[in-house]
């Protein structure tokens, strides 16, 4: 008798084979698919196709798979002619992983115009080292320049180069190769254009301000400095750097400004509009930074080894935020950490460590403060009988970390607290102010207000916006 069931179990049973091998193919691979009842297809279908056909590059793949071997997206690129012809801005073959990439820096920005310029848009001119895509510039360093700008490489031409062993002719400072030798030699070729300075370092040497003597002059200069692990200082006596003339504005960025001579040697003088960012000053035998008009700012910096005073502010407006201001004076000095009698209301002086500094009997060793101003979150400490701040100061201050002081003179101000021990503040090192863990800089800053200059510290550390563990001074524990 004919058994009509077989038929039918014979279907069932390819059926369940076919299931099995799809179950089989998906568990071992979600985007492949082989073997009986597959059809070589992407088993997610809003994902770009794996199957393929012959052999070789095939756009149609996905860019981390874009050989097509054995009909199927699996073989990693050797060479840019793999990448070639790809519709998804992937045309680059990064060869240690095999992937097609849109670029294939690591950080950094190819030489502009060659042949490896993947990211020729200036404001994304850098080839992310975690994503291989073009983005915009976050440091000096990843611009082929030398200058990132809010974002943006800045060209060649828009810089004069300066190096150790340059030279001040007439072509100096167009190539890094070709780099002036004096400060002033480069900022007389400064003009609309060509608005940034990139200083080589100098570790076994320095620049000189100017030929012959007298003192770097940024008269009615707009211009941005950067020299990170470079020094400048004067050869003769006065002061280093002059900032002055209604139309400047100055940034001076990551040098050291150090070796001003004489009663006059201060390391700068302003007058019109500076910014000193990550700069030393120090070493000079006047004053380190002296402002007598304009705007002065202040970040993230050191004023240190100054013997008539760290710093001197008798008019204009001011931000000095983040700094360590430390080993200035002598016992002669008027001036220790600071002086500031400038009067006008916004001013700031916020999260600065003023330590170790010395004066002549009389005189507060840390901050001599008369003026419309509010400082914040300030370390004033210092070691003799001197005050740390002047009796009658009429600046207002709050959050800040002082002494040891003279008997019955105390700071008035909401969370001011007299520190009798250095050792409270477990800083690093003698010579170094940055605090570690269990230190009573810790918790005691009023945390409200952080943005700007003050969301970070002297290092780029965070700080935290309302956090109950924000230090005082200009180190954060990160």
């Amino acid at each position: 008798m004919l058994d009509l069931r077989a038929p039918r179990l014979a279907v069932l049973g390819s059926a369940l084979l076919v299931a099995l091998a799809l179950a089989a193919c998906g568990a071992s691979n979600p985007n492949f698919c082989e073997g009986a009842g597959c059809d070589d297809l992407d088993a997610t279908p809003d994902s770009a196709p794996q199957a393929c056909t012959g052999s070789g590059a095939d756009p149609a793949c996905p860019p981390e798979n874009p050989i097509c071997v054995d009909r199927v997206c699996g073989g990693g690129c050797t060479a840019d002619t793999d990448c070639a012809g790809r519709t998804d801005g992937h045309g680059v073959c990064l060869v240690p992983t095999g992937d097609c990439v849109a670029c294939d820096e690591s950080d950094a920005q190819a030489a502009p115009g060659s042949a490896e310029d993947e990211c020729p848009t200036p404001a994304m001119a850098v080839c992310d080292a975690q994503t291989h895509t073009c983005r915009a510039c976050e440091a000096h360093s990843e611009c082929a320049s030398g200058v990132c700008d809010a974002g943006t490489c800045v060209p060649a031409a828009n810089v004069v180069y300066m190096k150790p062993d340059g030279t001040d002719d007439s072509a100096c400072g167009a190539t890094p190769a070709t780099g002036c030798l004096t400060m002033q030699t480069a900022i007389n070729k400064v003009d609309a254009t060509r608005r940034f300075i990139v200083m080589a370092p100098t570790p076994s040497s320095s620049y000189t301000a100017r030929t012959g003597g007298g003192h770097a002059d940024f008269n009615n200069k707009v211009v941005h400095v950067i020299g990170y692990g470079a020094t400048v200082r004067r050869s003769d006596e006065g002061q280093v750097i002059e900032v002055r003339g209604g139309g400047s504005n100055v940034v001076i960025e990551g040098l050291t400004i150090d070796g001003g001579r004489g009663t006059n040697g201060s390391g700068v003088l302003n007058s019109s509009s500076l910014e000193l960012r990550r700069v030393k000053v120090s070493n000079n035998e006047a004053l380190g930074v002296v402002s007598t008009g304009g705007a002065l700012r202040i970040v993230r910096s050191t004023i240190t080894a100054n013997r008539d005073g760290g710093l001197q502010i008798t008019s204009g407006t001011f931000v000095v935020v983040n700094n360590f201001i430390h080993t200035n004076g002598d016992p002669m000095s008027a001036v220790g950490g600071g002086s500031i009698t400038a009067a006008m209301a916004g001013n700031v002086f916020e999260f600065n460590t003023v330590i170790g500094n010395v004066t002549i009997e009389g005189f507060p060793d840390g901050l001599s403060c008369n003026g419309m101003l509010a400082a914040r979150n300030n370390i004033i400490f210092g070691e003799s009988t001197r005050p740390r701040i002047n009796v009658g100061s009429t600046c207002t201050f709050t959050y800040t970390l002082y002494g040891p002081n003279r008997p019955n003179e105390s700071i008035a101000g909401a969370g001011n607290m007299l520190v009798p021990d250095r050792a409270s503040f477990m800083f690093v090192a003698p010579g170094d102010f940055h605090v570690q863990a269990g230190s009573i800089a810790t918790g005691n800053a009023q945390a409200t207000n952080l943005t700007g200059d003050s969301a970070i510290d002297f290092d780029g550390d965070p700080r935290q916006q309302g956090g109950t563990a924000v230090e005082v001074g200009a180190d954060e524990i990160p």
